[in-house]
């Protein structure tokens, strides 16, 4: 059964808990919660349950900050000691001198876990109140008017399309998109191993990726690069025949997505590549298995990556060697180092 659990920390300015004495009649500004609850909607609705409390309750609700002696901050997040829970948090600050007065919480799976506890909640921050809000405002008794008519609550804005957008562009969206595209310039090192071992350097160059989130911690990732294979062949003594060749090498690989918190994404994945050369000067394998991990850490609104992987041919790889020429066959060994920055689309619902 789904509990709803109340926690009240009560940071009082005056140090008093004045919970037996009514409620002053001080002026209140209700902020749009922000953070992320269970759903995207889950700001709109408590901020409107929210209003319709301080109403309920017979508050005086302002229009703005700058009119409000205090004002209501809701926010929402992940609830940190069990997965499937949000924490709604609410803190009452004194808009004079810039502090929070008092704060609670309320935990739950769904808003309506909150229903029975939400009114609680309010209630006891309203009570905190300290008495000389009123006090300081209060006329002599010989000069107050009479009031005719009961004094007409301010009505608070409805917050507009736009504010709610707001709201829910919020710090961790940028790990949940479903669609990223990627730029990056690699570094390919190789190891070719025979009768005796060589390897090549080569040099620095660019690739793309498409990356396809279809659940929130798996996705699918393919692209394309453009690399260079450069194999020697002893023909004699301190003779060497250099075979050169132009690859496409096309990824696919199989993600698991790692969010440790709101600003790194760790993917670790497995995959392999398939191989084409250009020049047809050497013939690789048309697929290479492959294994890596991908790090990247928010920077504005997408994220820098650095992608390490180690890749290894599943057959023999050959030459075109001339007529009367024996070249021995090689396995291909690739270091793959890349630095990039990938960005994302289509917001996950």
């Amino acid at each position: 059964m789904r509990k709803s659990i109340l926690v009240l920390a009560l940071l009082f300015c005056c140090g008093v808990f004045l919970s037996a004495q009514s409620r002053p009649d001080a002026s209140i500004y209700v902020t749009p919660v922000t953070g992320k609850g269970s759903k995207p909607e889950d700001n709109l609705l408590f901020y409107t349950r929210l209003v319709n409390e301080l109403t309920i309750q017979k508050a005086k609700l302002a229009n703005a900050s700058k009119d409000a002696e205090y004002s209501l901050f809701g926010t929402l997040a992940p609830y940190k000691n069990n997965e499937g829970q949000y924490v709604f948090h609410l803190e009452l600050r004194d808009n004079k001198t810039v502090g929070i007065t008092v704060e609670g919480e309320l935990v739950y799976e769904v808003p309506d876990d909150t229903n029975q506890l939400f009114p609680i909640l309010v209630n006891s921050l309203l009570y905190t109140i300290p008495p000389e809000t009123i006090q300081e405002k209060t006329v002599p008794a010989e000069t107050v008017p009479v009031e005719t008519n009961p004094v007409e609550t301010i009505k608070p804005e409805t917050p507009s399309t736009e504010t709610v957008s707001e709201n829910k562009e919020n710090k961790d969206e940028w790990r949940d998109k479903m669609l990223y595209f990627g730029l990056a310039v690699t570094w390919t090192p190789r190891i070719y191993r025979a009768n005796e071992d060589s390897g090549y350097l080569g040099d620095p160059h660019f690739g793309f990726s498409f990356e396809y989130h279809f659940l929130s911690f798996m996705s699918l990732e393919t692209g394309l690069e453009l690399a260079v294979d450069e194999v020697k062949v002893r023909r004699a003594t301190n003779v060497f025949d250099i075979y050169h060749d132009t690859m496409i090498e096309i990824p696919i690989l199989v993600k698991y997505v790692a969010k440790p918190n709101a600003f790194f994404m760790l993917e670790p994945y497995i995959g392999g590549q398939f191989n084409i050369p250009l020049l047809k000067t050497t013939i690789p394998p048309p697929f290479s298995f492959l294994a890596g991990l991908q790090y990247g850490v928010k920077v504005g609104p997408g994220a820098l990556f650095l992608d390490a992987r180690f890749v290894m041919d599943i057959a023999d790889s050959k030459v075109n060697a001339p007529a009367g020429v024996t070249a021995p066959a090689y396995r291909r060994y690739i270091i793959h180092l890349g630095l990039g920055y990938k960005y994302g689309i289509l917001q996950r619902k």
